[in-house]
């Protein structure tokens, strides 16, 4: 039976007591650590002291963080509590959406972006097949990224129909802005 904060009417000294009993802190540290690694979970640091674990560390999002709460609470006999100062990667959805946004052939396309564990996944349509792969190159470069599962579609350019004023800027009505800046 896990044991996570105080009982009612129980002082801090009893329930250290009790806690004490039981596991001693190596065998909850081994335990816990090899549990967190079969999840994953690797760049979670745990410590323990008097019967309180310690998670710290980054997860790639909210859910890997709910995880590694669940199973420090859970998953470990004879802890009193469990405090976390997990930190949510975010920052390399962050960096591809930026060099998305400053790269003038990409610029203009709209890409959701989301990662999990450093695989980046792209979603959406864009212009051309080489806006496509000049996306997924992008996003490949990023610090981090292990591997990226390019999704986007290409969208066909708008047929020119005999009712349709003719351009007036010297481009074609059928090419769209983000194909004009491709081609440069």
């Amino acid at each position: 039976m896990s044991r996570i904060g105080f009982n009612v009417g129980e002082t801090k000294g009893e329930a250290e007591e009790l806690f004490h009993e039981g596991q001693n802190d190596v065998e909850i540290l081994t335990e816990l650590q090899d549990r967190l690694r079969a999840a994953f979970l690797k760049d979670v640091q745990v410590a323990l002291h008097d019967g309180v674990v310690r998670l710290t560390g980054t997860v790639p999002d909210l859910m890997a963080k709910r995880h590694a709460l669940a199973i420090a609470r859970s998953a470990v006999q004879d802890v009193l509590d469990v405090e976390e100062t997990l930190d949510v990667d975010t920052a390399r959805v962050s960096r591809v959406t930026a060099a998305l946004l400053s790269d003038p052939h990409t610029e203009a396309s709209v890409v959701r972006v989301s990662e999990e564990e450093g695989v980046v996944t792209l979603e959406g349509q864009v212009g051309s097949q080489r806006v496509r792969e000049t996306v997924e190159e992008i996003a490949h470069d990023q610090p981090g990224t292990l591997a990226v599962i390019n999704a986007l579609e290409v969208k066909s350019a708008r047929k020119v129909s005999p009712s349709d004023p003719p351009p007036t800027d010297g481009h074609s009505t059928a090419e769209t802005d983000l194909e004009r800046r491709s081609s440069v």
